[in-house]
């Protein structure tokens, strides 16, 4: 895991609640989920960057410069198409270690 310390805040932990999500839903349908990040250090989170494994994948909720205190949580929401069954990751970098949630699709005929 990358470590991603910004220079002007502490290292703190934060934790995708589910650290996993599964969406079903027909081939090449797009559908939505979302997963809650909570601060469970003891600095405040300042978010630098959320990235996405896959163009199908869109993130939204959290963004660059996101703040999460100590203690509190944000709901990350996304949307995702679902063209393969491979699953895909969202991954939230910032003053802490990277974390990332997976995405599981189950893809229904």
């Amino acid at each position: 895991m990358e470590n991603n310390l910004d220079p002007n805040n502490d290292l703190t932990t934060i934790v995708f609640e589910p650290s996993s999500v599964t969406v079903t839903g027909q081939k090449n349908q797009t559908v939505s989920g979302s997963s809650i990040i909570k601060n469970i250090g003891t600095t405040r989170f300042t978010c630098r960057s959320v990235a996405k494994s896959c163009g199908c994948t869109t993130p939204s909720g959290i963004d660059t410069g996101t703040i999460i205190e100590p203690g509190e949580s944000k709901e990350l929401f996304f949307s995702i198409e679902l063209s393969s069954p491979a699953d895909k990751f969202i991954y939230v970098h910032g003053n802490c270690t990277t974390i990332s949630l997976r995405i599981i699709k189950q893809i229904t005929a």
